[in-house]
């Protein structure tokens, strides 16, 4: 039996957002390109309100509080263990450092980036997580006087010290309210995309997905690997033939690719991304988008599978694919 079924995505190019064409399924998929039906506002930019460098503020505002302990930029990873315990993962990333992933507890999620055996920096959505005596779900006015600054209301509010940068993460679309913060030092950098580093951002986009779920009061989703192959093989396609759609050039729709791996569903939905800088900044995309948001806290789905491919000759590079299903 096949439910009603939607499937949405946003794009950023750059830095810019959009939410993506809606198409509608009940027992035919019909295609919406032409109609003109459900299609939503290119957004001019992901919204950034940056703060100009400053001098490195007190050693107290640097403390990360998260999961009952304090961590410094600069500890050393064998304290962070023994703070915090073995990591659920070890990830390597596209930066030149590891992600330590704590995600036993999705509503206290947290990644601690491990560079030469000490930290370069970290991000939690976290229900208790403090730095800089912002927490989450604090308002903007905290963030401002945090800072010392006049952010307007923005996804991601930038703070750059000669040391580190801070983002903040605002749910833009619903409370204005602090969602999570990532904190990298500035001497961090890109490396490669190797086959590992795109398998494990997929976990972590699903990671990120259950925590939002979690931190909504909704039923964290399993791992499905045929979903994940199904969702792998289109972000591959599209970054391949340069496209960004849900309708592959074959003509093949969402439901078509999912039903080719063995997947019969009750309910299902896709969300796709491309042009994003890294899982969080994607994860977060979606996040403020209305459409995108409904399927990551959809209470009917039980499965969610993930596919990252990035292709440094396509016209977005990274392109991250979800589905969902019951």
């Amino acid at each position: 039996m096949r439910r009603h079924n939607t499937y949405k995505y946003p794009l950023l190019i750059g830095v810019l957002l959009l939410s993506g064409i809606i198409y509608t399924l009940s027992t035919k998929l019909h295609r919406q390109e032409d109609s003109g039906m459900a299609y939503s506002p290119l957004v001019t930019e992901i919204p950034v309100s940056t703060l100009a460098p400053t001098q490195t503020p007190t050693e107290a505002n640097e403390t990360f509080y998260i999961r009952g302990t304090s961590l410094q930029l600069g500890e050393s990873e064998e304290s962070v263990v023994r703070k915090l315990g073995a990591p659920g993962r070890i990830d390597d990333t596209e930066y030149d450092f590891d992600y330590y992933i704590y995600n036993n507890d999705y509503k206290r999620l947290a990644f601690i980036a491990i560079k030469d055996s000490s930290v370069v920096g970290f991000y939690s959505d976290s229900l208790d997580f403090s730095f800089y005596g912002i927490h989450s779900g604090d308002t903007i006015d905290v963030v401002n006087s945090a800072f010392g600054n006049s952010f307007s209301m923005s996804e991601v509010l930038t703070h750059t010290t000669n040391n580190y940068t801070v983002n903040v993460l605002m749910d833009k679309l619903d409370t204005q309210k602090v969602t999570g913060i990532y904190v990298f030092l500035n001497t961090v950098t890109m490396e490669e995309y190797t086959e590992t580093v795109m398998r494990n951002i997929e976990l972590i986009v699903f990671d990120l997905t259950n925590s939002a779920r979690a931190r909504n009061n909704e039923a964290v989703l399993s791992w499905s690997s045929s979903a994940a192959l199904s969702a792998r093989k289109h972000s591959i396609n599209m970054s391949e033939n340069n496209f960004f759609s849900h309708i592959n050039p074959a003509g093949w729709t969402p439901e078509e690719r999912i039903i080719a791996e063995g997947i019969y569903y009750l309910n299902f939905g896709e969300n796709i991304i491309a042009g994003y800088d890294n899982a969080l900044l994607s994860h977060h995309g979606w996040f403020n988008s209305a459409d995108q948001r409904q399927y990551i806290l959809n209470s009917d789905f039980r499965y969610l599978g993930v596919g990252f491919h990035y292709n440094s000759k396509s016209k977005y590079k990274t392109y991250i694919t979800q589905n969902f299903y019951r």
